[in-house]
């Protein structure tokens, strides 16, 4: 069992000096906030910070919705997204929309499970000194999952994702993405998550003001 930790930390680690020496490493923190939550419903603020190596461009995000829990294998949340960026403490952008979307999910068959996220967002995108473009993306989210049969208690998993972006409106000004990304998962405690995420783009050019290799740690804390 450690050899396999300390190959899976091996690998974190050099994905992580891939990425942030090619373009990017992003850093997220997540108050994990649900002020109401039975069977069927929630809601939560969804407060976040997102930062590039700690430094260049910053980001906070705040993102209230309602989900509905269908049944186990199917969600539906409708929310409002605000972004306001920043770099070096002056205000860069802004960003105003909504957004919806629709999950599903299999059992596990010996560990191994089925997901897909469907998620429709519209809104303004509003660069400061610049002209405000109207936004609607969808974005199409296909994973495989797989629950590692040790460290239990830490909810330990890998995933595989593919995530593709089609811009609906201003075509001509925005760029559709396509994305492979890997998930390592775990708790270490029941009120800490983190994810360690690397994204490939498989549609990345010279000179797009995307990245070509994503490193990203996000961490979620439960405060409730």
């Amino acid at each position: 069992m450690r050899k396999n930790i300390y190959t899976l930390l091996f690998c974190l680690m050099a994905l992580t000096a891939v990425a942030q020496t090619t373009d990017a490493g992003w850093i997220e923190i997540n108050p994990d906030l649900h002020l109401f939550k039975n069977k069927k419903w929630f809601f939560t603020p969804e407060i976040g910070y997102r930062s590039t190596n700690f430094e260049g461009s910053h980001q906070f995000m705040l993102r209230p919705h309602f989900g509905y829990k269908m049944n186990k294998h199917f969600s539906y949340e409708l929310g409002v997204s605000y972004v306001v960026s920043w770099s070096d403490f002056y205000a860069t952008k802004h960003d105003l929309g909504l957004y919806q979307h629709v999950s599903a999910s299999t059992g596990s068959w010996n560990g191994f499970s089925l997901g897909m996220r469907v998620r429709l967002e519209e809104g303004l995108s509003m660069p400061v000194g610049g002209d405000n473009v109207f936004t609607a993306r969808l974005r199409v989210r296909p994973h495989i999952k797989y629950n590692m049969p040790f460290l239990k208690s830490k909810s330990l998993y890998i995933q595989a994702l593919l995530e593709n972006h089609t811009y609906l409106a201003n075509r001509d000004r925005l760029n559709d993405a396509l994305w492979l990304a890997g998930r390592l998962g775990v708790s270490p405690t029941k009120r800490l998550r983190l994810i360690f995420e690397y994204n490939y783009s498989l549609t990345y050019k010279t000179g797009d003001t995307s990245y070509g290799n994503r490193f990203r740690l996000i961490t979620y804390y439960n405060f409730l």
